[in-house]
This record gives C-alpha cells, sequence and structure tokens, in this order.
C-alpha cells in the first residue's frame, strides 16, 4: 500500500512488485497499474500483511479475511430485499431519507424482476 502510495512511476513501481514483492511479470505489470483514492486506505499495514499472503495464495478477498482473521463476524445478512428506511438508522435530511427510499424501491424492483445478484467473483446478466 505504502509502495502505491508514495511511487508515482509505473516502472518503479513493476520494479518493486518483482523484487520487494516476488511477483510475477504480469502480477508487477497489473500492481503498477493499481490506482487508489487520495489518504484512504481500508485497511492498517498490520492488517494488510495478515491479508497479502491468503491473497497470494488465490483466496477471494473474504475467504481471506476469514482466514487472517478467524471466527470474525462481518454482521452483514444476506436478504432477499432492502428493508425499509427506518430499519436504517435515523436519517436527519430529509432530502437523503427521500433519495435512500426511490433507490429502495428501485433496487427491490430490480431484484423482484431480475433476481438476487450472485456474491463476488461471477457475473451477473439481467435477460
Amino acid at each position: 500500500m505504502e509502495d502505491i502510495l508514495c511511487t508515482r512511476k509505473e516502472k518503479t513501481l513493476e520494479r518493486i512488485g518483482l523484487n520487494r514483492w516476488g511477483l510475477t511479470e504480469e502480477q508487477s505489470r497489473k500492481f503498477s497499474e493499481v490506482q487508489l483514492e487520495d489518504d484512504y486506505s481500508r485497511h492498517s499495514r498490520r492488517a494488510l500483511e495478515k491479508l497479502l499472503p491468503h491473497l497470494k495464495d488465490g483466496l477471494t478477498y473474504p475467504e481471506a479475511v476469514q482466514k487472517a482473521y478467524p471466527g470474525r463476524n462481518t454482521g452483514i445478512v444476506a436478504v432477499d430485499e432492502l428493508p425499509p428506511l427506518d430499519k436504517w438508522g435515523t436519517v436527519r435530511n430529509p432530502i437523503v431519507e427521500r433519495s435512500l427510499t426511490e433507490l429502495r424501491h428501485l433496487v427491490n424492483a430490480l431484484i423482484r424482476r431480475y433476481g438476487k445478484p450472485p456474491r463476488s467473483g461471477s457475473s451477473w446478466r439481467a435477460t
């Protein structure tokens, strides 16, 4: 992460991927093309060090998180449709509340028509 944030040239990132991280040439090329949002990281360096070996082994991100942090409950429960806004907590801005309600109606209509999209890692096409 720090390498991506601190290195501006793609060729330098490719070399870092090859030499420091032991990536293949193809992986290093892809690594050098990664773009991150400014001033943002979802994980600390320590967390990334725990996750990276599992990702290198070919696990998906959710699988890597489960391996690195066994027993961690994400608290995410699959539902058939999005629940009403009052289940999410309070929203103080009436415009945001109305927008979220309309979005919920749209998403639920799409789910009813096309079905739920599959979990990450597989493609989904509306027919």
